[in-house]
């Protein structure tokens, strides 16, 4: 599936349930260790983290979404990025997830209070400005 039918596709099941979301997905998506939620960031200013839940693991052809706890603005990188970034992703026990700026930007971090779980609270961590590369 190409980018931009996936997106589509992503922005077609969130607006058909009365759910607000860019069209413009460029950082991909995140599927959870579960295989029941799926993870974007759109491209909104500020950007949107959105959560799809899968009826049957793993199949995507069974997403769904409802306005009821599955999405949140990342306020904090919309002040700092005006809506663009490079690509997210969610640590394994579903607690963290971090967007980056693209190529050299930052990293910025938000805590999940129960794993994969955009009802529960969502705390902004912090800001990663620059990684350096260890050489051996």
């Amino acid at each position: 599936t190409s980018p931009t039918s996936t997106s589509s596709a992503l922005h077609g099941i969130v607006t058909s349930a009365g759910g607000s979301v860019s069209t413009a997905l460029s950082g991909g998506i995140v599927v959870s260790s579960t295989g029941d939620k799926v993870f974007f960031v759109d491209e909104s200013n500020p950007p949107k983290l959105t959560c799809l839940n899968a009826s049957t693991p793993f199949d995507m052809s069974t997403l769904s979404y409802t306005n009821s706890g599955n999405q949140i603005t990342l306020t904090q990188i919309g002040a700092a990025l005006g809506g663009s970034y490079g690509s997210m992703s969610i640590s394994p026990d579903g607690k963290n997830f971090y967007v980056n700026k693209g190529s050299g930007g930052a990293i910025y971090q938000y805590r999940i209070a129960t794993a994969y779980d955009l009802s529960s609270t969502v705390t902004y961590v912090g800001t990663t400005t620059s990684l350096s590369s260890n050489s051996r």
